[in-house]
């Protein structure tokens, strides 16, 4: 992206780069309580910077989600339909990440229903495949995208 495009569309990279912070546990790392946790913003013993930073980056998150699918969604929707390879790779970065977020939650998210999942070795490796798989979706969306913008190559034969 040149310097006008990332003014404009700032929030393309900062979504997929909080997804990075947030694997390498960023979340956790400058604040007393992880930001993704109630008890950061509820606690007497959490400084109100701390609190103040949290909600920043709710809001700076939430303000790129919104203009994300604001300015992006139509057009996202339509490159499904018409099965382009840019939209179907970000539709598979999405999909990875809600599958694996349900294989690694799934213990916890039913454990309150009175059901005891035990993690196997071939559901860590699947969601951890399905982890991968986001960066490297997120990754054929770019280069399929960019790929269609450049003018195509001449050929070396050409007179």
């Amino acid at each position: 992206m040149d310097g006008a495009a990332l003014r404009e569309y700032w929030f393309l990279p900062v979504i997929p780069l909080a997804m990075c912070l947030r694997e390498m546990d960023f979340h956790a790392h400058f604040t007393t309580y992880s930001i993704t946790k109630t008890l950061l913003y509820v606690s007497p013993e959490v400084a109100l910077a701390e609190k103040i930073f949290g909600v920043f980056v709710f809001a700076v998150l939430g303000v790129a989600g919104y203009l994300l699918v604001a300015r992006c969604g139509k057009a996202f929707l339509h490159g499904l339909r018409s099965l382009d390879i840019a939209c179907l790779a970000v539709a598979a970065a999405i999909i990875s990440a809600v599958a694996s977020k349900a294989l690694d939650g799934a213990a916890s998210n039913l454990g309150f229903l009175g059901i005891d999942v035990q993690s196997t070795l071939l559901s860590v490796v699947f969601e951890e495949v399905l982890e991968l798989g986001i960066p490297v979706f997120l990754a054929i969306a770019v280069f399929a995208y960019f790929d269609r913008r450049q003018p195509a190559p001449r050929s070396f034969n050409a007179r």
